[in-house]
């Protein structure tokens, strides 16, 4: 079985596990299922590349870094510096009540969304955000996958859709 697909399932079995048991497990592997969602979703390069959009990338889809070449190590360490922020953006979009009220998988959704769109573009999701305060899921998926964010990332999107559809 490849790298990939032995992520993928064992990211699908943290997953399951927040959602069958809650946030009660969140305690000790939260910044680890965070990391590993993102490592998965990004893949890793130590050198830089074009990304879909035409923007130079590197490590785990680290854009701005002016770096020619980054060891896994740099990587890793960048990674959970940009974790830390796009936790940050996740309250700063809708609220630190309404955040530390989701669950869990909620919560890693929306952290994997502000990780790959920064701030800027998740804040343009307006009626996701209306909807994720109302506690409105099946609208908040829909609002998920009726965006450019879908179109480019597709299947990333459809899994981020299972995340906030999970209570």
């Amino acid at each position: 079985m490849g790298d990939t697909i032995k992520k993928i399932i064992m990211l699908s079995a943290v997953v399951a596990v927040l959602i069958l048991f809650g946030d009660a497990c969140l305690v000790h592997v939260v910044g680890e299922i965070v990391s590993d969602k993102i490592k998965m979703e990004e893949g890793y390069r130590s050198d830089v590349y074009l990304c879909t959009r035409g923007i130079e990338t590197i490590g785990y889809g680290f854009t701005g870094m002016g770096l020619d070449h980054i060891t896994r190590e740099e990587a890793d360490i960048e990674l959970e510096r940009r974790i830390l922020i796009a936790k940050a953006d996740c309250v700063s979009y809708i609220g630190k009540s309404t955040f530390e009220a989701l669950s869990g998988a909620q919560q890693l959704c929306l952290i994997d969304m502000a990780y790959n769109l920064g701030f800027n573009r998740l804040n343009k999701f307006i009626r996701l955000k209306q909807a994720i305060i109302r506690e409105d899921w099946r609208s908040a998926a829909v609002e998920l996958l009726d965006s450019k964010y879908a179109i480019q990332v597709p299947n990333r999107a459809k899994r981020n859709v299972k995340l906030i559809t999970s209570l």
